[in-house]
């Protein structure tokens, strides 16, 4: 016959344990320097503690008791007066009090009347003189004995052992030559049925828990042994262990050899809270860890994993109850054999005794999983165990080096300062707020914005190689006509189409529409060396020379003189351009101005190649300058090529190719990783609706920072954001509704109007057909609306009023007309604290001269809520 290995933590001596098979024997653990050379010394992993090894210990055999062959159940005495003593179930049936003692090992026996399998035993907590043992079936007899220990000494008054009692709860155990046998138990419950399992319940020490062969879990108080007790159908098979929660009294987890765990609430005890699927057939034992809450660990047989549930969810009672299996995450430990049992350690809650089938201990200090919290004002929690630490990440200064702010602070004093979707205010803001980076983007979305051929889902890529329709309705073509442009001493070939116009729209080169205003503005932001190049780029260098003079006289430099005394020279002389490669060095703080001379100096698309790579010169400008002067296959390896270099780097200038598209989420995610900036990705993923923009990231964003705004307190801020990412020419969800008193359905719009395939909706009319309905019942149950507590009148809303129009399909349309509905002063309003209300032009009235509820009786103070 194949036993069971058993293992138990001694609990009231955690450096032992013992380990039941054939034998009993008790294990001690032992420093290497307390280890003595007579001892035994098994198979023990080494012990840690922060990741450093402790003192190197040992396991070594105590004591050894084998008068007591084939354990099947074991139990340690609660009385700390008796730390040695076990109470042992045997397969004969008989219940055993034994110790490790050299004298009389054997103390006592209790027989039942028949020789049957003892399943299991559990000591009374509270009562130590109680022993119960649950044991199979047999015709005409219980199978839940209780034993009393005290009164069994009392029936032998000729043995040399005797047990006389101290108090109600203790015993003394004097040595004899031979064991007491005890055939009389004190209590018989559960008649003729298996009992698989027993627990005493820990709220009250007369009751207890059995579960049984029929799946049938019953609770029996002991002062109504002859009551049924309470009993519920828990399982599909045989009952084989019951676990109380050591932290809740009114909870206990049940499990059989399906795999299935239940965790039952006393309180309701008709169906269990919780149905725990393990995934394993064949479950062994159960077991929760003692010192840490609601971690219950689990075993099956032929397996070599115990498992640990983090249950701590299901604590409380009313959390909801659920029949149909779950499955949870969960932690295991492996061992390198099957394991047969497995005991958590008293005074550790991470420490466990785990035991194989062929006898090898293993003592392990579980890895703790180490939970980590950013806090919203950028600092970090984590926890160990029962401790708790915080703090901020970010040493001081000391070397006084210029470090990079807090991005959280950075974030938080943004959205103080108005960033939010007003593109024009985040333009306004200053350099020490937003970055050269992120004014580009929002001058990308300006310029869109006010276009209204342009779109922030269509980038650059999408306009020249996609068949992209206009606001005018018309398709752009991707075929690009090549023109020649001519100056005094310089002709150059460009290309056009309506693709190339709309993407030199959205990069802002709006020169050919008004040069002169367009110079005007750039030299307003003080940008004089970009509309110099961007004049010579269209060979309109008269503009150019004169854009630099201005730029002379207001910021003082004599160089602009000089390059505008050579723009305007001859520059297909070789003496000129002699002189530009001398010049040339001098210009390296002016990419613009030296990207002006080459294109002058360039006789071909190979000498563009410096301007369209030169990373100094804005991605914006460089595209711009592709797009005019770039064939269509040499302008699709460009935009493919900075595509993909803006997106593996998460530039955001990168979105004037990829728009807010598929591609350009991948861009925003690398910026994301780069900056964790997730204030700015959500503000321009909300530059559009999210029908429009439906990518699962966009979402988690923009929900993320919506957070953000809430543990900040910037109600006003996330309010404002809410309102401009909403749906245009669509109304609000709406996220309040009232509800029946009777029946409990809302009150919505939806449930109050006609249905739109009814006669009543459908008015088969030429002429334009109004209705106005007042609802003066639930639309469900038909029940009386409230009454105002002030006029005493019913609640009745008026319907908003909804026009039937035949559309030129022939179809029948509906509009609803909103301002026709009901106005405020019949609105519902109402306490959220006493739920009294009325009308609401009645209740103001009410308000401004009273202070409390207006219903009789009702103490409420409304107007100070």
């Amino acid at each position: 016959m194949n036993h069971r290995k058993l293992v138990l933590w001694s609990p009231h001596k955690p450096s032992q344990f013992v380990v039941c098979a054939k034998d009993l024997r008790l294990y001690e653990i032992k420093s290497k320097n307390e280890r003595k050379e007579s001892s035994f010394n098994i198979r023990f992993s080494e012990l840690k503690e922060n990741g450093k090894s402790l003192d190197k210990k040992s396991i070594d055999l105590v004591s050894v008791n084998s008068e007591v062959q084939y354990v099947k159940c074991i139990d340690w005495c609660p009385d700390k007066n008796e730390q040695s003593l076990l109470a042992v179930g045997l397969p004969s049936g008989k219940v055993v009090l034994s110790n490790f003692s050299y004298i009389n090992r054997i103390s006592k026996e209790f027989v039942p009347r028949r020789n049957r399998v003892c399943n299991a035993v559990a000591w009374n907590p509270f009562n130590t003189s109680q022993i119960a043992a649950g044991l199979d079936k047999v015709r005409s007899d219980f199978s839940a004995l209780i034993w009393d220990v005290n009164a069994a000494a009392a029936s032998s008054p000729g043995d040399q052992s005797t047990i006389m009692p101290n108090s109600d709860n203790s015993f003394n155990i004097s040595p004899a030559d031979s064991a007491v046998m005890v055939t009389t138990p004190l209590i018989e419950i559960a008649p003729s049925e298996t009992i698989n399992s027993l627990s005493w319940l820990d709220h009250s020490p007369s009751c207890i828990a059995v579960g049984t062969s029929s799946k049938w879990l019953r609770i029996y108080d002991l002062r109504k042994a002859r009551s049924p007790g309470r009993a519920v159908y828990a399982h599909s098979k045989a009952i084989l262990g019951i676990s109380c929660d050591p932290f809740n009294n009114e909870q206990m987890a049940t499990f059989c050899d399906d795999g299935i765990i239940k965790l039952w609430d006393l309180r309701r005890f008709s169906e269990p809270i919780l149905t725990l699927n393990t995934n394993s057939k064949g479950l062994a034992q159960i077991g929760w860890n003692s010192i840490r809450s609601g971690i219950l660990g689990s075993l099956s047989k032929d397996e070599n994993v115990v498992k640990f549930w983090d249950l701590k969810g299901y604590q409380n009672f009313g959390e909801g109850s659920s029949d149909i299996p779950v499955t949870k995450r969960c932690r295991t430990h492996s061992a390198k054999e099957t394991l047969s049992s497995f005991s958590w350690h008293p005074t550790n809650e991470n420490q466990l005794l785990t035991l194989t089938s062929i006898g090898s201990v293993e003592v392990t200090t579980l890895n703790e999983t180490v939970p980590i919290s950013w806090s919203c004002h950028g600092d970090l929690a984590t926890g160990y165990g029962k401790f708790v630490m915080e703090g901020s990440v970010f040493t001081p200064n000391t070397t006084g080096e210029s470090t990079s702010p807090d991005i959280c602070n950075v974030m938080i004093n943004r959205a103080k300062k108005g960033y939010s979707l007003d593109i024009q205010k985040n333009l306004d803001m200053s350099s020490d707020d937003l970055s050269p980076e992120l004014k580009r983007m929002w001058v990308w979305a300006h310029t869109v914005s006010r276009n209204n051929n342009l779109h922030p889902c269509n980038g650059i890529r999408s306009i020249l190689f996609l068949k992209i329709v206009d606001s005018r309705g018309q398709a752009t073509s991707p075929i690009s006509l090549p023109s020649l442009a001519a100056h005094s001493r310089k002709s150059t070939v460009f290309y056009n189409s309506p693709a190339r116009k709309l993407c030199l729209e959205q990069c802002g080169w709006s020169y050919e529409t008004d040069p002169e205003a367009f110079l005007k503005q750039l030299e307003q932001q003080r940008q004089y060396d970009r509309a110099a190049a961007i004049a010579v780029f269209h060979l309109d260098i008269r503009n150019a020379v004169l854009s630099l003079q201005r730029s002379a006289s207001v910021s003082h430099e004599p160089n602009f003189l000089f390059v505008a005394m050579g723009l305007s020279a001859d520059t297909t002389d070789n003496l000129w351009q002699d002189s530009y490669t001398q010049l040339r060095s001098q210009l390296e703080n002016h990419p613009y101005l030296r990207a002006s001379f080459l294109f002058l100096c360039s006789d071909g698309l190979d000498n563009y190649q410096e301007i369209l790579n030169d990373t100094n010169i804005s991605l914006f400008d460089r595209v711009a300058f592709a797009c005019r002067y770039l064939p269509d296959t040499a302008l699709r390896e460009y935009v493919e090529k900075k595509m993909q270099q803006t997106v593996l780097s998460g530039n955001l200038e990168g979105l004037i190719l990829t728009g807010l598209s598929g591609v350009g989420a991948d861009l925003l995610e690398k910026y994301v990783d780069r900056t964790a900036d997730v204030q700015s990705v959500a503000l321009v993923c909300s530059l559009v609706p999210p029908s429009l923009f439906n990518d699962f990231r966009a979402t988690r964003w923009v929900e993320s920072y919506r957070q953000l705004l809430d543990f900040w307190q910037l109600w006003h801020e996330r309010a404002l954001l809410d309102i401009g990412r909403r749906e245009p020419n669509r109304p609000p969800k709406a996220q309040v509704y009232a509800r029946c008193n009777y029946c409990n359905q809302s009150l919505a719009l939806s449930n109050l109007l006609p249905n739109k395939h009814t006669d009543q909706y459908r008015t088969r009319t030429n002429a334009t057909q109004c209705y106005q309905q007042r609802v003066s019942s639930c639309p469900s149950c038909k029940n009386p609306l409230p009454h105002c507590a002030l006029c005493l009148l019913p609640l009745n809303c008026l319907l908003p009023t909804y026009s039937t129009q035949t559309s030129r399909a022939g179809n029948y349309e509906s509009n609803p007309i909103l301002n026709n509905s009901t106005s405020f002063d019949n609105w519902f309003t109402w306490c959220h604290t006493c739920r009294h209300g009325g009308h609401a032009n009645h209740i103001l009235q009410w308000f401004q001269t009273h202070p409390n509820c207006p219903v009789a009786d009702c103490s409420c103070q409304c107007l100070s809520l």
